[in-house]
């Protein structure tokens, strides 16, 4: 189900004046949850809550879609939750993709090593033609087809938790913080949307962090204060502006943007420096074949 086109609908017929049950019906026609939305518009008629509709095993939304539209629905912004959450459905798309091509150049780089250490050690089975070829068709497969890559799964992959993408772990974290931005624009208490927004978190320590400063906050001490440390300067500094102004969810979504900027960036520097490498990569596992087959045809050889 393509998330992001359904919101964007939702969200248009209900600025059109379409009562909220009609609206999920018609924003979910010719999708793959047709029928569970026809059912839920029903329920919706009948006097539910939006929420309580779209919850279930066959439910396609998150608990944090969920969540947000149960709150638009409470504070009166339905249509502005569903517009900004497809905004943040395609922020994730356009990111993801940007995952599957980085993952697939890197699978190709550590798959031709594996290959060149193999022949610098005599390992002749790796080099034969029958392993040879279909592996060529795998790699060339990856560098075309990367979108059948599940993207989602790329995109809370523990790779980026490597060494070398320590950047991308860090941007990739606190665009996630910077969401805590929508619940409180709708009104949500600070500590409610911490508690909201903790298990979205794909790091853990971050996840931990957001714990602890609910029950901080709670207890009366700003956000800043309890995630002292625990967030990169920019963020902080960022967040206590926010608090002093009383522009806190404004400011965390200009730091959302600040840092989706930045991961895009370093994403494409690495598949910048990682796809010409694959290229190269995938040109000597080729030639390879090409010599061993070549070989098999000489007598005597």
């Amino acid at each position: 189900m393509n998330k992001a086109r359904f919101f964007h609908q939702f969200a248009a017929l209900l600025k059109a004046g379409f009562p909220t049950g009609k609206s999920l019906a018609m924003a979910g026609q010719a999708t793959s949850a047709e029928i569970f939305l026809a059912q839920s518009s029903q329920r919706v008629e009948a006097g539910e809550p939006v929420a309580a509709t779209l919850r279930g095993r066959q439910s396609p939304f998150t608990p944090w879609e969920i969540a947000l539209l149960q709150i638009g629905e409470a504070s009166g912004t339905l249509a502005e939750v569903s517009l900004r959450l497809a905004q943040q459905t395609e922020v994730h798309q356009r990111r993801a993709k940007l995952y599957g091509s980085v993952t697939v150049a890197l699978g190709m780089g550590v798959m031709a090593l594996l290959l060149g250490l193999a022949a610098l050690l005599g390992i002749d089975w790796i080099l034969h033609p029958a392993f040879l070829l279909p592996l060529a068709g795998v790699l060339a497969l990856g560098l075309i087809g990367k979108d059948f890559v599940q993207l989602e799964a790329l995109e809370y992959s523990q790779l980026w938790y490597m060494p070398g993408f320590k950047g991308v772990s860090e941007a990739r974290s606190q665009i996630y913080l910077a969401e805590l931005a929508l619940p409180l624009h709708c009104g949500l208490p600070m500590d409610q949307a911490l508690e909201l927004l903790r298990p979205r978190l794909p790091d853990p320590l971050l996840a931990a962090a957001i714990g602890t400063a609910a029950q901080q906050v709670r207890q009366g001490r700003s956000l800043s204060q309890s995630l002292q440390r625990k967030v990169p300067p920019t963020t902080l500094q960022m967040i206590r502006t926010g608090e002093e102004t009383g522009t806190l969810d404004t400011l965390l979504d200009k730091l959302g943007k600040y840092y989706e900027g930045e991961l895009e960036q370093r994403l494409k520097r690495i598949e910048g420096i990682l796809r010409p490498l694959s290229l190269v990569s995938m040109g000597a596992i080729l030639l390879m074949l090409g010599l061993q087959t070549l070989g098999g045809l000489v007598p005597g050889s």
